[in-house]
């Protein structure tokens, strides 16, 4: 397709972003990045760099050095196309979030809590708005969250979200999925920070009973 159509034609660019998408769901960072790279850089000369399709190419080289835990190649990335969407799509459009959140969660990685919690806490609250309370997506986010103010040693802020988030976790995965199981894991923990060991105890047994019998 690039002898017969260009370089820059869309069908070549497409068909380049495919295979950079399969290397990816190889964990082939180093063969993905550059096809990735290219393709939002002729996309962006082609389409513009606000359209969707250039934005999508940059989210994924975004996710690539993430998984590479190449937060700082990462992070200026996912800024740029949250920006973006955000004024193209809106703040509450899914893509918008998902984009917001996975800043948050470099931000976080690298133990930049400051940065990572009012962008947790936004997208949390965003989606709880237009996905609802109970969305896997929106529990996942306020997880995290509440992890953030766990490494901040701030478990009173940490442990109503962890309970919160366990409590419907428990009724939409079931009490003996691997997410609830972590999430009482993590409230467990963060009462045994507190040394409130009456509170920790019996979560723990729990959580290590099941555990013993679905693992």
């Amino acid at each position: 397709r690039t002898s017969t159509l260009g370089e820059n034609h869309e069908d070549t660019l497409n068909t380049r972003y495919c295979l950079a998408l399969c290397y990816y769901e190889q964990n082939d960072y180093q063969k993905a990045i550059p096809i990735f790279q290219d393709v939002a850089d002729k996309r962006t000369s082609t389409l513009g760099e606000n359209h969707e399709d250039t934005l999508n190419t940059r989210y994924w080289l975004a996710f690539c050095y993430h998984q590479q835990n190449d937060y700082q190649k990462a992070i200026p990335i996912f800024q740029d196309v949250a920006d973006k969407r955000t004024s193209t799509l809106g703040e509450n459009e899914a893509d918008t979030l998902d984009t917001r959140y996975w800043l948050a969660l470099c931000h976080y990685q690298q133990n930049d809590y400051k940065k990572a919690i009012p962008i947790f806490q936004d997208v949390a609250e965003k989606q709880s708005s237009t996905l609802g309370e109970n969305h896997e997506d929106t529990l996942n986010t306020r997880y995290w969250l509440a992890f953030c103010y766990h490494q901040q040693n701030d478990y009173q802020k940490a442990i109503p979200i962890f309970q919160d988030v366990a409590d419907k976790r428990t009724s939409t995965l079931g009490e003996n999925h691997e997410d609830t199981l972590n999430t009482r894991y993590c409230l467990a923990l963060s009462y045994f920070k507190q040394n409130d060991y009456q509170k920790a105890i019996p979560i723990f047994q729990d959580v290590a009973d099941k555990r013993t019998s679905t693992i």
